[in-house]
């Protein structure tokens, strides 16, 4: 190899070196973007059981992450997990307790179910996506506590007639905080 073609190598290649230095790890972030599984791939372990400072809980699945701030939190006393997608939410699980100006004629057209051994309603919606914008099905699920109202909402990406099993079983990991003695 002449030393005009060795320079010419090693300058192709520390070219090629520098671009894939540069592209690689952006590549890779945009792959953990979407965090860890939609629906989770092992049961509840007590293990991860995460608590809020009012007491109330609930079992994280692996991979998922809990929000601290989240735009589904109406108030002190709430928890919202999701896969931990940086873009997208492509699943999450957010528990609040009800406001004050809560309407019960909006659970006229809610299933009656049962969840946490208390009578609850439900409603599942399901949101077409666009070309751009995947659709979403959302499970509403609110329950009453003497006198205490809390509302549980599923979100999973695409268009499911029903939520998961495996996703159900990390919502029947809730506890709601200790009632208060009075």
């Amino acid at each position: 190899m002449t030393r005009r073609a060795l320079v010419e190598s090693l300058v192709v290649l520390s070219i090629v070196g520098i671009f894939a230095a540069l592209i690689l790890p952006g590549v890779q972030n945009a792959r953990e973007a979407n965090g860890g599984p939609k629906i989770p791939t092992s049961p509840p372990d007590e293990a991860r059981r995460i608590t809020n400072d009012c007491g109330l809980s609930i079992v994280l699945p692996d991979g998922w992450v809990l929000r601290k701030e989240s735009p589904w939190c109406d108030g002190d006393c709430c928890i919202c997990i999701n896969n931990g997608g940086t873009r997208r939410i492509r699943s999450q699980i957010a528990v609040n307790e009800s406001r004050s100006d809560f309407d019960p004629a909006q659970l006229d057209d809610c299933e009656e179910t049962t969840l946490l051994g208390l009578p609850a309603r439900r409603r599942l919606t399901i949101d077409e996506g666009t070309f751009d914008d995947p659709g979403y099905t959302t499970l509403e699920i609110f329950i009453e506590r003497n006198e205490q109202r809390w509302t549980i909402d599923l979100l999973l990406q695409g268009e499911y007639d029903t939520i998961p099993d495996e996703l159900m079983q990390y919502a029947e990991t809730i506890q709601l905080p200790p009632q208060e003695s009075g």
